[in-house]
């Protein structure tokens, strides 16, 4: 299995064959997905992709840290307290 976060100089054989077993493996994972939503063991709720995923960190930094009030100081967990 190739490390997909590290860079490494490489030949152009050994790139296009790491690429082809990256390909491979994000196959792979696609046709699980696909059969987990199929056989109802996965929800396409639980698919957000990218726009879910900003709408619960925007939602989560609304919230704050444990919903305390960082912002203005206060290590409490509770807004407004002192």
């Amino acid at each position: 299995m190739v490390d997909p976060t590290s860079y490494r100089r490489v030949s152009f054989s050994d790139g296009a064959r790491d690429a082809f077993v990256m390909t491979g493996e994000r196959i792979q994972e696609t046709i699980g997905v696909v059969g987990k939503l199929f056989s109802g063991r996965v929800s396409v709720r639980q698919l957000q992709g990218a726009v879910g995923i900003s709408r619960a960190a925007g939602e989560a930094v609304r919230k704050g840290p444990a919903g305390g009030d960082f912002a203005n100081g206060s290590d409490q967990c509770e807004p407004g307290a002192s």
